[in-house]
């Protein structure tokens, strides 16, 4: 699956951001407090996460002082869908608009079955350790090219 983009409204320190990403490996880079953490919270979120069950760990990254809904959106694709889907942690709601085969999904359990088909992850956890190095992580690894094999 691809996620050529992503938005974020109210989450952790973005009150409002919207990037573009590529196929392939995508570097999130920047300094301490920056948001590289957040962003992969919300990706995660926004793969995994129940907008109609009030997560604590979700809840919480909702951007401190906001009365604005904490959403989450971003265009994704694959071989068999193309579409912009879009979770409100405030409201519940959640939906996915499948452009190439021109329908609109609501149901939570049939857009969850349609990105962990798509992914090959069934749970966050093993999205999370599979699909992302974490700062720390790189620096266990070294500089060494058998290290990363």
């Amino acid at each position: 699956m691809n996620l050529t983009s992503l938005i974020l409204e109210n989450f952790g320190r973005f009150e409002n951001f919207n990037c573009s990403l590529t196929s392939g490996l995508n570097v999130i880079k920047g300094g301490n407090e920056a948001g590289k953490s957040t962003l992969v919270a919300a990706i995660s979120a926004l793969l995994y996460g129940d907008p109609k069950t009030s997560d604590k760990k979700i809840m919480m990254s909702k951007t401190w002082g906001s009365e604005k809904p904490l959403v989450i959106k971003a265009n994704i694709s694959d071989k068999d869908f193309s579409g912009v889907i879009e979770k409100d942690f405030d409201s519940g709601k959640i939906k996915f608009n499948d452009q190439k085969n021109d329908i609109a999904i609501e149901d939570k359990n049939k857009i969850f079955k349609i990105i962990t088909d798509s992914m090959g992850f069934r749970t966050v956890e093993l999205f999370e350790a599979t699909s992302c190095i974490k700062q720390c992580e790189i620096t266990q690894i070294g500089n060494s090219v058998e290290e990363i094999k």
